[in-house]
């Protein structure tokens, strides 16, 4: 009798920890989703601390090494970015004008929520607390041109693109040119049936003076609220993971990388 009883007690524990459960995630409040739409943004200088730093073995023996600081493209008047929106079979991208930066990205097979179909799973975002997106430009050796980077205005042809029926393939091209004669190309593959983006990136010198630079690649990610989680409802790692030979498979949460930024 007394085993049917203690069963009875958990059983109902569980129930009243599930009920919990419900209602505290129903009590939650959404935070409304950024907009997407163009927006008048910040001079160029507000940007300068999110630029790269080449590595000391990177530079040529006879360059000095660089700050940020150093990285700057110049005074730029306050300019409205635009959002390019591109959509294929699985995906729908939003690139951005500014930095030719891939914003957005969902996934049109998945939706968050079976009663919204057309509402899909974000996997790259904008949004004020889920950044992660992927940024690239270029960086002089010796800083004595300007040179197109994230923080650059890029030309693009069409505000929307679509790949059409029987279509296999879907480009887009972005061009930033700097008044010291550098061009930078990027070019966009879609492919159908295909999740990947394929990014190409091309420097032209319009001068006839040799110019030595490196091409450079940046993810942006916030570690943003989180979802709720408890014991029945685990969330997925959020941080930084890697592998190396000595110390094999290693993760690093966003604390432990913002405390080795402030260490040096």
């Amino acid at each position: 009798m007394e085993t049917v009883r203690l069963i009875l007690f958990v059983i109902l524990a569980f129930l009243l920890l599930q009920i919990w459960e419900a209602w505290r995630t129903d009590q939650q409040v959404q935070e409304p989703l950024a907009q997407s739409s163009p927006q008048e943004l910040p001079q160029v200088d507000d940007y300068v601390a999110d630029q790269p730093v080449l590595p000391a073995e990177a530079l040529p023996p006879s360059q000095p090494e660089l700050s940020s600081a150093d990285l700057t493209t110049g005074k730029s008047t306050a300019r409205a970015s635009e959002l390019v929106r591109v959509e294929t079979d699985l995906l729908v991208v939003e690139i951005d004008t500014l930095g030719a930066v891939v914003r957005k990205a969902r996934l049109k097979q998945y939706p968050v929520d079976q009663k919204n179909p057309l509402d899909y799973v974000t996997i790259m975002d904008d949004s004020v607390d889920k950044n992660h997106y992927l940024q690239s430009g270029v960086v002089s050796a010796d800083n004595s041109r300007q040179v197109p980077n994230h923080n650059s205005f890029f030309t693009i042809e069409q505000a929307d693109y679509r790949l059409g029926n029987g279509q296999q393939q879907l480009q887009l091209i972005a061009t930033a040119e700097q008044p010291g004669g550098l061009l930078l190309t990027k070019k966009f593959t879609f492919s159908r049936g295909s999740y990947q983006i394929k990014i190409t990136s091309e420097l032209t010198n319009g001068q006839n003076e040799e110019w030595q630079g490196y091409f450079y690649h940046q993810l942006v990610r916030s570690p943003g609220s989180g979802a709720a989680r408890s014991f029945f409802t685990p969330t997925s790692y959020e941080g930084a993971a890697y592998y190396s030979g000595e110390e094999k498979y290693q993760k690093s949460d966003y604390g432990d990388i913002s405390e080795e930024r402030k260490n040096g």
